[in-house]
């Protein structure tokens, strides 16, 4: 039955170039803890998981909210989300008349992508102006797993990249562009963005979701949708996982896009986002009396509040894993192959 959803709901419309899985991914047994100070003394495994698959399985004493919190935490910053403005955490559930502004509230299928994709601006906070970005880290919590359905997927660009250069060399010039794509969403605007940069670590990063807030010039539309149907909907570089009750999914933003399959019947999860720290250091403003400003100041305050909700929320102290290395690592050859095809 497993074969079939999956079949019918995650990459029915693609053209892979492998044969689909007929079965959810056998993946490295969670991690179980009844306090989360114990996961401290798994620190080697943990860095151990996420550089080699992108991703860490962990089942714990319950599904309270607290917990994906404190799990959240030894990763760095929780970052605020405008439907959870006070502690992160947004509910994910599948259609319900006793929803909120606060949830997220769908049974449809959601395509892999990178979370907070269309983030890219500037919010006060603290009388201090923040860049605000994508989260490095997202951790989902089961509180109630499907009827049937709502299979979660990930798709590592760690294994992409490498098959692209040796298939595909031309996708890499035109997906390391800053001009190959611009997001709107709702009222926030992201123009000219690359699909992979490298970070400032010589590591990359990915931000990508092929949906309606996507734009893309004419001359990058056909690499674009090479791009999404032979590498984001190819299973070959997938891994299926069905979350049971109590367990939390920790993923890398930065090398992980992600999705789930169609729910049937009811659902409930979490999520929670964990804050670049490359990101917390201030940006540096002119204040200089003689430096003049043609605009408003209340044009200002409302161009960096549709971003304020996305701000760290919390002061706590650098989590003991907040060093763990992030974005997609590759050998010292594969990246001399990319920046030659990029130049």
């Amino acid at each position: 039955m497993l074969g079939n959803i999956l079949k019918s709901h995650c990459f029915a419309s693609a053209q892979p170039l492998c044969p689909l899985y007929t079965a959810v991914t056998q993946v490295m047994p969670a991690i179980r803890f009844e306090r989360v100070e114990e996961l401290i003394n798994q620190t080697p495994l943990i860095r151990t998981r996420i550089r080699h698959q992108g991703y860490l399985l962990l089942s714990g004493p319950s599904s309270d909210k607290e917990v994906l919190k404190s799990v959240a935490q030894l990763f760095g910053r929780i970052q605020g989300h405008v439907r959870s403005p006070q502690d992160g955490i947004v509910e994910i559930q599948s259609n319900t008349e006793n929803s909120s502004k606060q949830q997220v509230n769908s049974d449809l299928h959601f395509v892999a992508h990178t979370d907070g994709h269309y983030l890219e601006g500037l919010a006060r906070s603290q009388d201090q102006t923040l860049r605000i970005a994508p989260p490095k880290i997202i951790g989902l919590q089961c509180v109630k797993p499907a009827e049937e359905g709502g299979v979660n997927f990930i798709v590592d660009a760690e294994k992409m990249l490498p098959s692209m250069v040796r298939h595909h060399p031309s996708l890499i010039s035109t997906l390391f562009s800053r001009n190959c794509m611009s997001i709107c969403r709702e009222n926030r605007l992201l123009m000219d963005q690359p699909v992979f940069r490298e970070l400032p670590s010589g590591n990359y990063s990915v931000r990508f979701s092929y949906d309606k807030d996507l734009h893309v010039p004419s001359w990058a539309k056909n690499d674009v949708n090479l791009f999404n149907q032979h590498y984001v909907l190819n299973p070959l570089f997938a891994t299926f996982l069905l979350l049971k009750e109590k367990e939390i999914l920790i993923m890398d933003n930065y090398r992980l896009l992600h999705g789930r399959t169609e729910v049937k019947g009811e659902r409930l999860f979490r999520r929670v986002w964990v804050q670049d720290e490359s990101l917390s250091t201030p940006m540096e403003t002119l204040q200089d009396e003689a430096v003049p400003h043609f605009g408003s100041q209340s044009s200002l305050a409302q161009a960096m509040s549709q971003y304020q909700p996305y701000a760290a929320i919390d002061e706590v102290e650098t989590g003991p894993l907040s060093d763990v290395p992030i974005g997609i690592q590759l050998p010292h050859k594969t990246k001399a192959k990319i920046r030659r095809l990029v130049k």
